[in-house]
């Protein structure tokens, strides 16, 4: 409830954001734990998936245990977000920094199956209170953007002379 109302005020003045939200850094020999833990608080088929096998060599995950608004974003709830190679990359650069990061444009879980836009995260990370030269973070808290609907919602006070486009130049990320 606390994460729901921190939230609730950003995506109400930004109505362009997809979700906003908690990774938690969990070692994979405490995923049973952590799984049930978030059963007990009432995700009752809580469970952390990999998207693609190239994390589960990984000694740790970053589970998505809190997202909100939570209705569209369901399926995504237990992502290991390491295993999303546009993700991953973002990562690794802001584990290492105290700074925000964003992924490569990607098709979002919670749309896989749904629409075909891509989305950007954006990811920081939650360090303990000696910063990141003490170690991994606890976690990560993320921003999710629909790229097409961002766009939308900007160009709805956008004069009729201006038009819109989002271009990434970057040859490493495809289009």
């Amino acid at each position: 409830d606390e994460f729901h109302r921190g939230t609730s005020v950003w995506l109400r003045k930004q109505p362009g954001i997809q979700a906003l939200g908690w990774h938690e850094r969990v070692p994979r020999e405490a995923l049973a734990a952590f799984e049930a833990a978030a059963r007990a608080d009432g995700l009752i088929d809580y469970r952390v998936f990999e998207r693609e096998p190239l994390a589960v060599a990984d000694t740790d995950v970053y589970a998505m245990r809190r997202v909100e608004p939570l209705a569209g974003n369901e399926t995504a709830l237990g992502i290991n977000a390491l295993s999303i190679p546009a993700a991953r990359d973002a990562i690794r650069r802001a584990e290492r920094s105290d700074a925000p990061f964003a992924s490569a444009a990607f098709r979002l879980t919670q749309d896989a199956a749904t629409t075909g836009q891509l989305g950007v995260v954006i990811y920081r990370a939650v360090h303990g209170p000696d910063g990141p030269v003490a170690g991994l973070p606890r976690g990560l808290v993320f921003l999710t953007l629909r790229m097409e609907d961002a766009l939308a919602r900007l160009a709805i006070d956008a004069p009729g002379y201006l038009r819109l486009c989002l271009l990434d130049t970057d040859p490493e990320t495809g289009p």
